[in-house]
């Protein structure tokens, strides 16, 4: 049996819509990790040292309490959406997985000026799922589903410049990868899309940093990531299910998705108020403006899907109070709006600001410092479903409604110096 024009149209639809929550969202998590960073608000350009600098600002690769280190951190993360997704405009609730970013880095200093570093760490993703979500006439038929991960392998240098200034460069190599879910409804009907496989792999990708220390008391940092372009490939599966009885198996085509992840600048600053306090601060800005629009491609066609995303900026204060035995550390994150009101998704971040505070502590003993900290980040926005999709097809794909996210985190860190 074939299908209708209309339900065609909205199968195509549906790809280009779950094509855009994974790839053009917009999200990356506020703090992915950090066992000494998370509890100061996830602040480190400034003052990192070591091969955790390879991450967060490679002119602090180089020790200066030893010659090598091997560092070590993940971030047990447990997040959970909710929002309208069906024609009924009922919120649904996600369920709330555990996610788990990390990163295993080690550096070496090469004499008193030079030091390398290599590694690997997961710098961007996002997890949402939706189980049974029910449509008029096929109750608790249809999935909801966002699984994405970026992971990098890195290598940096750094080079000591004089005893204020250093600066570094990383060189990196950055893989995507995503499956999943998304339901379009068209008159009675319910497509139902699985997109599996998704990949991509970038080698031309690389970030900058220098590190300038003004006195004995304040330190500046700055870094720069450059802009990454991927070209997804993978494969996408679609039922149709059209009331009473009638399932229709539309079967699996190859397609690609193109989209950036693209370029940051961070600012930060500490200074040591007093043996006891130090005060952080940090400015970062995304890009996010470039992600205009987002093809998806078959062999059939090349849908176009209209995002307007928005810059992101993240603005990060923090303390911490040094005691005899463990320091206190606490902060905030507050993070702009980068999804557009009229392209709300229940899978990804609601429009709105998000966010974010933390509380941490560490503790030494010998060449082993560990390090914790807590997370706990929110949002919450309204769409004005005002969108059309983009494309020529079946109406709006987005839902009047609340859209809302809150996630909390455990950061741990260990690192042995040698």
């Amino acid at each position: 049996m074939k299908c209708s024009t209309a339900l065609r149209a909205a199968v195509g639809l549906l790809i280009a819509i779950g094509a855009s929550q994974v790839w053009a969202s917009g999200y990356e998590k506020t703090i992915m990790f950090g066992g000494k960073s998370s509890g100061v608000a996830g602040i480190a350009t400034p003052y990192i040292e070591g091969s955790s600098a390879l991450y967060f600002n490679p002119a602090g690769l180089m020790n200066t309490k030893g010659t090598q280190d091997v560092t070590f951190n993940i971030s047990p993360a447990w997040p959970q959406f909710k929002g309208p997704i069906n024609n009924q405009n009922e919120v649904e609730t996600s369920s709330r997985p555990m996610v788990t970013p990390y990163s295993l880095t080690y550096a070496h200093n090469l004499g008193a000026q030079w030091a390398l570093s290599l590694g690997t760490y997961i710098s961007g993703g996002a997890v949402a799922d939706y189980n049974d979500v029910d449509f008029a006439g096929f109750p608790g038929t249809t999935h909801t589903k966002t699984d994405l991960i970026v992971t990098e392998y890195a290598l940096g240098g750094s080079y000591k410049i004089n005893d204020q200034w250093n600066v570094g460069l990383a060189w990196r190599v950055a893989q995507a990868e995503a499956d999943f879910a998304f339901v379009k409804r068209s008159g009675p009907a319910v497509a139902n899309a699985e997109v599996r496989g998704l990949k991509d792999t970038v080698y031309d990708a690389f970030k900058l940093g220098a590190q300038f220390k003004m006195s004995e008391n304040t330190q500046f940092g700055l870094t720069y990531r450059s802009e990454v372009n991927f070209k997804a490939k993978g494969k996408v599966q679609t039922t149709a299910r059209i009331p009473p009885v009638t399932t229709l198996d539309q079967g699996t085509t190859d397609a690609s998705v193109k989209t950036t992840f693209p370029q940051a600048v961070t600012l930060g600053a500490v200074n040591k108020l007093s043996d006891s306090w130090k005060i952080f601060g940090e400015y970062a800005w995304t890009q996010y403006s470039r992600v205009k629009e987002l093809n998806l491609v078959t062999a059939a066609a090349t849908t176009t899907l209209e995002q307007k995303w928005k810059d992101q900026h993240n603005i990060r204060i923090a303390g911490e109070y040094m005691t005899s035995l463990m320091p206190v550390r606490f902060g905030y994150v507050w993070t702009s709006q980068v999804t557009d009101s009229e392209h709300a998704r229940a899978a990804f971040v609601p429009p709105a600001p998000a966010h974010t505070i933390t509380l941490g502590t560490g503790y030494a003993f010998g060449p082993v410092d560990l390090d914790g900290g807590f997370e706990y980040t929110w949002a919450s926005g309204n769409s004005k479903n005002g969108a059309t999709s983009g494309t020529t097809g079946t109406g709006t794909d987005v839902r009047d409604g609340k859209f809302s996210v809150n996630e909390y985190a455990l950061h741990l860190g260990a690192k042995y110096t040698f």
